[in-house]
């Protein structure tokens, strides 16, 4: 049986998207293993993929694998790797680029800002090994125990990100959240553990529930929920990886159209058009003010219309 290994880059949301990889290698006969610092939690949501922590990039550690597939992070990981490329031409490895890189090889793929990453990852694949794939799946494991939207009144939301200039203001989530309620919703925050500090004491005198738990839980939790609304966050491609309606708050439209969740229905509120963020001159434009932009109302808006388009596709 051929072997092949992935690495991804370090984010929740990037290693459920190139699991849509390892998927469809699977399918072809592949033997597949992901490092991953968090091998631990993701290897109880994929059962056909072997999980294991990162390894140095070294032909000898890489001579057992047939393909080799990076995503490109720009870490120094990455650049370990197209160093051992280039002196090892006998060994395939191939990078996913979400920008253009000049480390591209006629062997990459390189994404462009017109559709959801987890539809150019399918394709990309598709193209790789020659096959046709009929969906964006990763077959991440769900518990019979659960039932899908068991509480379609529940919205989880995520505020948080792994960048500070992606996330709207705590007030303008409590605002919203507030603005769900009246309208019969149940609210529950979903945070990390390092980040459930700050947002206790952000959540107190609120009614409004926090649950901190595992990747394993979190997902059951996310498949049981009504929809889901947050940052630009793996949590959120978690929530579309259990088909769950999501929305996307960014100030960003090009990368919102890039790294929206994408395995089920999903909308993004953003801006109308691209703010210049200017910051060769040291003014960060759009960084400093698409939260003004983007108030709760029309962020409810926007939930109000993922859900009519929700309701409209079961029907």
């Amino acid at each position: 049986m051929k072997q092949a290994a992935i690495y991804p880059a370090n984010g929740i949301g990037d290693t459920l998207l190139m699991m849509i990889a390892a998927n469809s290698l699977c399918n072809a006969g592949y033997a597949v293993t992901c490092f991953h610092h968090l091998s631990d939690e993701f290897e109880a949501l994929f059962k056909s993929i072997v999980f294991k922590k990162p390894r140095v990039p070294t032909k000898q550690n890489c001579l057992p694998y047939d393909l080799i597939l990076i995503q490109n992070d720009n870490s120094k990981r990455a650049f370990e790797f197209f160093d051992l490329r280039e002196k090892n031409k006998d060994l395939n490895i191939v990078f996913f680029f979400p920008k253009n890189s000049s480390k591209k090889m006629p062997q990459d793929f390189l994404f462009h800002y017109k559709a959801p990453i987890a539809l150019q990852i399918s394709l990309a694949i598709e193209k790789l090994l020659g096959k046709p794939s009929h969906q964006i799946s990763n077959q991440i494991a769900i518990s019979n125990e659960h039932s899908y939207r068991k509480y379609p009144r529940r919205v989880a939301i995520h505020p948080t990100s792994n960048n500070a200039c992606k996330d709207w203001t705590p007030s303008q989530y409590l605002q919203l959240a507030n603005i769900l309620t009246l309208k019969g919703y149940e609210v529950v925050f979903t945070l990390s553990k390092a980040e459930e500090k700050k947002w206790k004491k952000i959540l107190d005198e609120t009614p409004f529930s926090l649950l901190t738990t595992n990747l394993e839980n979190l997902s059951s939790f996310l498949y049981e929920s009504g929809y889901f609304i947050g940052s630009d966050s793996g949590v959120g491609h978690l929530a579309s990886n259990m088909g769950i309606p999501t929305l996307t708050i960014g100030g960003n439209p090009k990368n919102l159209r890039l790294w929206r969740p994408g395995f089920s229905l999903g909308k993004v509120s953003t801006l109308p058009f691209n703010l210049p963020n200017f910051k060769g001159i040291g003014f960060p434009l759009r960084d400093s003010i698409w939260r003004k932009l983007i108030t709760s109302k029309k962020v409810y808006t926007d939930f109000t219309s993922l859900q009519k388009s929700f309701d409209g596709e079961i029907r």
